[in-house]
């Protein structure tokens, strides 16, 4: 059973079968509307004060900051960068100007190893190139012993005050002596052992080795000699072939 206020209500809405409308545009139909509260523009900060709120530290952005910086201080924020990226940050608190400190000296250290590095290598290069010339000579005249002037490599080792290259060529010269008068069979593969057990003379045979061992000190020992002592050590190789020219 329905009330008669349902009744009416269902009544109504059959009567109407549409949906209601709203007239818009009559007079004192928004005054049901609460009004919000005017803004007064006295209440509002100054633009000089408002300002000022946004030039404290938190507000610069680092295009203005990179500007003000100086070159020192542009080289200790890209080294401080750099170190960061080696080591994890520490977990206490560092002191920021202990910390700048080391980023200074580890800069210069960076620098200075670059430095002997790079003349390091460059002279490293220069005696490698020095000693592959000298060894490519030496090759050249104990391939042609008999034959080439040992002498004249001998007096250009002592210009350029190479007195170890000297003395080796003393001792080849001793060899080449005995070469020559066919006392030895030369073959640059020979060690200086093999060349004695040609020999049958033992004075012979014992200076020369006296001689060999001083040319192995000076050479294979890596010493080095001063012009005073090459002058005592040539002395030997002298005498002997002085007598057993």
């Amino acid at each position: 059973m329905f009330s008669a206020l349902q009744v009416v209500a269902v009544d109504t809405l059959a009567v109407a079968g549409s949906e209601p409308t709203y007239t818009y545009w009559k007079p004192g139909y928004y005054d049901s509307i609460p009004k919000s509260k005017m803004i007064i523009a006295d209440t509002l900060p100054s633009y000089d004060a408002m300002l000022s709120r946004y030039q404290s530290k938190e507000f610069e952005y680092i295009e203005s900051i990179s500007d003000k910086l100086s070159f020192f201080d542009k080289l200790l924020d890209r080294i401080g960068t750099f170190f960061s990226s080696l080591f994890p940050a520490p977990n206490t608190n560092f002191n920021e100007n202990i910390f700048n400190i080391l980023a200074v000296v580890g800069g210069i250290i960076f620098v200075f190893l670059a430095y002997k590095f790079f003349i390091s290598r460059k002279r490293v290069y220069i005696h490698h190139e020095q000693e592959e010339e000298e060894l490519q000579q030496i090759d050249f005249v104990e391939k042609n012993l008999l034959r080439v002037d040992v002498g004249a490599y001998l007096s250009e080792a002592l210009q350029q005050k190479n007195y170890a290259l000297a003395i080796r060529y003393l001792h080849l010269m001793n060899i080449q002596l005995l070469g020559r008068k066919g006392i030895v069979q030369w073959n640059q593969s020979k060690t200086n052992s093999e060349l004695m057990e040609e020999v049958d003379n033992v004075a012979l045979k014992n200076e020369f080795l006296a001689c060999a061992a001083l040319f192995d000190y000076v050479w294979f020992g890596g010493f080095g000699i001063t012009a005073t002592s090459f002058a005592k050590y040539e002395e030997q190789f002298v005498q002997f072939q002085r007598r057993w020219s």
